[in-house]
């Protein structure tokens, strides 16, 4: 599946448990970026997968996983 960076801070905030409020969205023109960046950089993983004989885990997964490392790493500062 293919997010964008807003969905994914969006996502991973939720699922630290973080204010996503401060989330903004944007745009890659508006960032102005040297060079410039294509506006959709998802890669289709089938061929991968059936290469490789196994599945990606889903873009939730992952960010369920991240959000898990970042709460054990700031377990001493982070409030839920």
């Amino acid at each position: 599946d293919a997010v964008s960076k807003y969905q994914f801070g969006l996502l991973f905030a939720k699922a630290a448990g973080l204010d996503f409020s401060r989330v903004k969205k944007g745009s890659l023109k508006e960032a102005r970026l040297i060079p410039e960046r294509p506006p959709c950089l998802a890669l289709n993983v089938k061929r991968a997968e059936k290469a490789l004989g196994q599945i990606f885990p889903s873009t939730q997964n992952i960010v369920t996983r991240l959000a898990e490392e970042f709460r054990l790493r700031n377990k001493d500062v982070y409030c839920a």
